[in-house]
């Protein structure tokens, strides 16, 4: 295997890894805010796992456009926000325009485009950008350097997103 065939490599399985994590992070997320704000667990989730398709795709795109940590924060900051508050602002619109459902609605708060993504969210994006290119994603990275067995590590990795793409087409076929 090539050196550049090698690099490729070990980026897709960073990116799968950061996938998983970000998803699942994601849904943790969800689920807490709709605790403290509804004071009862509520399951709103597109898939039927406890995963967050947004915070998956989203956290991959961070991680791919930042690769490593040696960016400027301001810069993180900066095209973080702007960035993952577009994808957020399509997500939402797609799934509306698509599924006919609402994922969440921010008209109620201050400074919102069409109740898709508000100011708040962009803040929270932002800091959680610089979180994820100077702290996460290097932690994750000395973890899976650290791992000895690759070929367990990326059976695991395989069946994890087989779990997520199965139940992505169910939920799409649910949903038709």
């Amino acid at each position: 295997m090539s050196k550049e065939s090698k690099k490729q490599t070990w980026l897709l399985e960073r990116l799968v890894v950061f996938f998983i994590v970000y998803g699942i992070i994601g849904w943790l997320i969800e689920s807490i805010i709709s605790l403290i704000i509804n004071h009862t667990f509520l399951y709103e989730s597109f898939l039927h796992i406890p995963f967050s398709l947004v915070y998956a795709i989203g956290g991959m795109l961070i991680s791919l456009i930042f690769q490593d940590d040696d960016h400027e924060i301001l810069i993180i900051v900066l095209i973080g926000g702007i960035f993952l508050t577009a994808f957020q602002y399509l997500s939402v619109y797609l799934v509306e325009l698509i599924f006919d459902i609402k994922m969440w609605n921010y008209t109620n708060i201050k400074f919102n485009i069409q109740g898709r993504v508000c100011a708040l969210t962009t803040l929270i994006i932002m800091f959680a950008s610089v979180l994820i290119i100077k702290y996460i994603n290097p932690y994750i990275t000395r973890k899976i350097k650290r791992f000895r067995y690759k070929q367990t590590f990326e059976f695991v990795l395989s069946l994890i997103i087989l779990i997520i793409v199965v139940d992505a087409v169910i939920s799409i076929i649910f949903f038709f």
